[in-house]
């Protein structure tokens, strides 16, 4: 995948922490796992913080900041983004993908394989059936929803 692919899916990922009336743009995963990491529940200081933070860092890298948030609080959601702030944009380019890739697998193991179908589209592609969803599967295990 080249990097303006890359620059497409990153800026595919919504904001982190948004407000109650502005979550219809989630998706049923985002929202889950925004809420187990307690983001759908912050004080109004910490959805100001979150808020503040989510520009900067949009400001500095020109993308969302990304981070697979199954597994942790808020806390720890505020320290990686403090974190990364300081990151130079190459590492937080990276880093983006890197997270992207960890919710991709997160999601696909939480998947009922049981309900896939799976036929070959080309040498390295695979096409998996599933209701109602339509996947389309690289041998590299990189997956797109249709």
């Amino acid at each position: 995948m080249d990097q303006e692919a890359k620059m497409k899916l990153i800026l595919e990922h919504p904001e982190l922490g948004i407000k109650k009336e502005q979550k219809k743009n989630l998706t049923a995963h985002s929202k889950k796992e925004q809420n187990r990491a307690g983001l759908d529940s912050l004080s109004s200081s910490e959805y100001n913080l979150l808020s503040r933070l989510n520009k900067e860092y949009m400001i500095k890298f020109k993308f969302p900041f990304i981070i697979a948030v199954s597994g942790l609080n808020k806390e720890e959601v505020f320290r990686n983004i403090k974190a990364r702030l300081e990151n130079s944009v190459e590492i937080e380019f990276n880093t983006a993908i890197e997270e992207i890739h960890k919710i991709a697998e997160i999601r696909l193991k939480d998947l009922d394989w049981t309900y896939f179908l799976f036929f070959p589209a080309t040498n390295t592609e695979y096409i998996a059936l599933s209701s109602p969803k339509l996947w389309r599967m690289k041998s590299s295990a990189s997956i797109v929803l249709h």
